[in-house]
């Protein structure tokens, strides 16, 4: 590991190292009224991934049946571009079917901060709804991995 390092460092220019930084994120969490709205996954069913789906649907969907909800978390985090921390504590597999009012423009906003802010909002509002979890704006520490060109 340590060649492949300097391999990078030496050809490419790079470093890169894990640092501890206090970063904003989402911690997804169970609400109060939230238990049992989860639908337990269906033995022998396929765990397919239908990822999130943009404006080009008619209703824009999170499917993901027969999955964890830690799949879930990610995939918030890759859509809104900020860490989402699982802290639900649920382990089992679930159908996860999410749908929301979409607020136009592409994904992420192509019409501005308001829009992905808007959608964040809906998002929000649809999990508590529809799984009976929400999403908790924060601080904290987190692991992250920092990549630097060499000086």
């Amino acid at each position: 590991r340590e060649q492949f390092q300097s391999e990078i460092e030496k050809v490419l220019g790079y470093t890169a190292q894990t640092e501890t930084r206090v970063e904003d994120v989402l911690v997804l969490k169970v609400a109060d009224s939230g238990v049992g709205k989860l639908k337990p996954g269906r033995a022998g069913q396929n765990g397919r991934i239908d990822p999130i789906h943009g404006p080009d649907r008619n209703a824009p969907e999170i499917n993901y049946p027969n999955n964890f909800v830690s799949v879930l978390a990610e995939a918030l985090e890759s859509q809104f571009r900020i860490p989402v921390i699982d802290q639900t504590r649920l382990t089992g597999l679930y159908d996860m079917v999410l749908d929301w009012h979409w607020q136009g423009g592409r994904w992420l906003g192509a019409r501005g901060v308001e829009n992905r802010e808007a959608n964040l909002n809906s998002i929000k509002k649809a999990l508590l709804d529809q799984f009976g979890l929400e999403l908790v704006p924060t601080n904290m520490p987190i692991k992250m991995l920092v990549v630097e060109k060499v000086k």
